[in-house]
């Protein structure tokens, strides 16, 4: 997900259940990038924003999901995110890379 305004940012930090405030964003310079998996009903699952390749304001990002694989997570609920803010942008693609732990 891109979000390059502030009212995106906010509801896309309300929505994911931080208690906190949104860190302070200069949307004027710089975009966040947002990658979400999803409920896992076990530990042992990583999203991750390994790389944005941008030119002319577009980008193509690349997000890593881990899985545990053959290895057992622990019981409960887990939900991978990862952001990240890179300059600006108008477009972004990502592309996924799935992995096992084991």
């Amino acid at each position: 997900m891109l979000v390059n305004n502030a009212s995106s940012w906010q509801a896309l930090w309300k929505s994911s259940c931080w208690m906190s405030e949104p860190p302070p964003v200069d949307f004027s310079a710089a975009s966040v990038l947002a990658a979400f998996w999803g409920r896992r009903l076990t530990t042992g699952y990583r999203i991750e924003i390994t790389n944005a390749t941008a030119f002319d304001g577009n980008a193509t990002v690349l997000v890593v999901r881990t899985s545990p694989g053959k290895c057992v997570g622990a019981p409960g609920h887990s939900w991978p995110v990862s952001l990240a803010t890179t300059e600006k942008l108008r477009e972004a693609q990502f592309r996924f890379d799935d992995r096992d732990a084991c």
